[in-house]
């Protein structure tokens, strides 16, 4: 039977990043079960491939102020009366500089609340990161939760996690601040259609690397989901900051929303075993043996090779912390926002996957010699 309760209405609504992955599966998400007027901000939104016929597209940076350091996002706030902000920028974790997370994720993001605060935005929505409670890929964790302390500074070797860390605490200590109500939401590995970072990832392994190497033992587990679902908590995130805002009385500690992070993280898979259900729709059919590198031969082997790279300038394709990222273990429970959020997974992650492939194969551009 089809749900006939009303659609939950918004306002007008903001996407940071409703170009990129996740962004435009929420921008899907808002089109498709609420009443709202949508706006997409990012550096070339109006340039982007993917665009809805009724959402306005605008092209600005986050990170940028003006000469009396007023940000640029402020008047686009401003003029257009938004009532809720999902900022979902970030640079690739991958192959960005330290300087771009510093830009994009914390000053990026203090613009976002400066702006937020100063025009009346009743919600914002922060998109974190699961990382942000792992202090090193060397070490790993087991079904980590909320009540894990954030890893900060110089104690999170990562540059993405220490950006994202250090902008959702911006963000949560903005809470309640000139009416604003805030959350942070922390995803793990995402894949579907659009995927920009996951599947293309393991295509290069698949169709540019050596499919049949395999680095440690694919014993250690790590989470990913389809992004539907993760979009779609994004946006019963918003709902629920929505409420708190409109809320007379308070909102039950057991029950709150703003002021809280949420981890929603999706499937426990083993790396390699995922990655070979990639390379079965790329059209792999497994009958070629495996080479297993171990772990501490591995991590040898990325030394040099970052030594050699560096020595030219380019970046190595095998890194240290890509072996450690493969070879531990990094869980989460998502209890808390099953709970107050109504967090589930509806997409299985193998649909998820076939879906994010054959987009793949349909959009993939070869490299040239």
């Amino acid at each position: 039977m089809a749900d006939s309760s009303p659609k939950p209405d918004l306002g007008r609504v903001v996407v940071i990043g409703g170009s990129g992955f996740l962004g435009s599966h929420i921008v899907d998400a808002l089109y498709s079960s609420c009443t709202a007027e949508i706006y997409v901000i990012s550096r070339s939104a109006t340039k982007a491939s993917y665009h809805h016929p009724d959402v306005k597209y605008i092209d600005a940076e986050i990170s940028n102020t003006n000469a009396a350091g007023v940000p640029d996002i402020q008047s686009i706030f401003a003029e257009n009366k938004i009532d809720v902000v999902f900022n979902t920028a970030t640079p690739n974790p991958l192959t960005a500089k330290d300087q771009q997370f510093q830009d994009i994720n914390i000053t990026g993001t203090k613009n976002v609340i400066l702006a937020a605060q100063r025009t009346g935005v009743k919600a914002l929505v922060y998109t974190s990161s699961i990382s942000v409670l792992l202090p090193s890929f060397a070490i790993g964790a087991a079904n980590a939760d909320e009540s894990w302390p954030l890893i900060l500074g110089k104690d999170q070797e990562d540059p993405y996690a220490r950006s994202k860390a250090e902008a959702e605490k911006l963000v949560l200590e903005a809470n309640q601040i000139d009416g604003l109500r805030t959350c942070a939401l922390r995803p793990g590995g995402m894949v579907g259609i659009r995927d920009n970072l996951v599947t293309p990832t393991i295509g290069g392994l698949y169709f540019e690397g050596n499919p049949n190497i395999q680095i440690g033992d694919d014993t250690a587990l790590s989470d990913y989901g389809s992004v539907l679902d993760v979009a779609r908590t994004h946006v019963s995130a918003a709902v629920a900051l929505l409420r708190a805002h409109a809320s007379s009385i308070p909102i039950p500690e057991s029950e709150r929303v703003d002021g809280e992070a949420f981890c929603i993280t999706g499937e426990h898979v083993h790396f390699w075993t995922f990655s070979r259900t990639f390379y079965k729709h790329f059209g792999d059919k497994g009958d070629k043996k495996v080479t297993v590198l171990s772990k501490g031969f591995a991590l040898i082997l990325a030394r040099v090779m970052m030594f050699f790279y560096g020595l030219v300038g380019k970046q190595s394709p095998l890194k240290v912390n890509d072996v450690y990222y493969i070879c531990a273990t990094y869980t989460a429970n998502c209890e808390k926002a099953k709970e107050r959020l109504g967090y589930e997974i509806r997409e299985p992650l193998d649909v998820a996957v076939e879906k994010a492939c054959k987009w793949y194969l349909e959009n993939r551009r070869p490299k040239t010699a």
